[in-house]
């Protein structure tokens, strides 16, 4: 289990390009907003779990499989091996990355994928709470403020590992206001 860091995002701008910004994010089956909302995941790295077989690394033919998408058969065969390493190889061309962990980091700078919830919004910003693994989503965060310039992406986190953070992005630009230890009871205290 991860230490979680609990993420307040505010996004600053004009009206019309903060309702740009939610217009381009397409949402999840079930209507929840996600990372990959604006930065869609191939469908490589959800169907070949390369990041623990790479290769086919570790699979053996005849071992029970499931892939937990319901993709695959569920028994190992040579097909599936091949597969993963047609994979493997695609994904590091393609992508510089194997696996769907190295991917979500490079692409988020967090493990998981996680679900955004707006909490406030107005003409001139959006609020946004997220909880991420282990540390801040810098990485979508800097892609956010290159793929809306006009506007100013502001972070602050705080981390189970006792650690706080706050940054502002803007135009893929990270500025760095301040960070150190968290005390979580003086947050009791108040």
């Amino acid at each position: 289990m991860p230490n979680w860091t609990y993420n307040t995002i505010t996004v600053k701008g004009e009206k019309k390009d903060l309702d740009k910004m939610m217009a381009d994010a397409v949402r999840a089956e079930d209507g929840k907003l996600h990372f990959s909302g604006w930065f869609p995941i191939p469908e490589t790295f959800a169907k070949y779990d390369t990041a623990n077989h790479p290769d086919g690394e570790g699979l053996k033919v005849g071992d029970a499989w499931d892939d937990g998408l319901g993709s695959h058969d569920s028994v190992v065969t040579e097909q599936l091996i091949e597969e993963f390493k047609r994979a493997t190889k695609e994904q590091m061309e393609k992508y510089g990355v194997v696996g769907w962990f190295d991917y979500n980091v490079m692409m988020f700078g967090v493990k998981w994928d996680c679900e955004l919830t707006i909490t406030e919004e107005d003409d001139t910003r959006i609020i946004i709470h997220t909880e991420t693994p282990w540390n801040a989503p810098d990485k979508f965060l800097l892609r956010m403020s290159r793929k809306y310039p006009e506007l100013t992406f502001h972070g602050y986190a705080i981390s189970e590992d006792d650690f706080w953070e706050e940054n502002e992005y803007r135009g893929g630009n990270k500025t760095e206001l301040g960070s150190g230890e968290y005390n979580w009871d003086e947050e009791e205290e108040a």
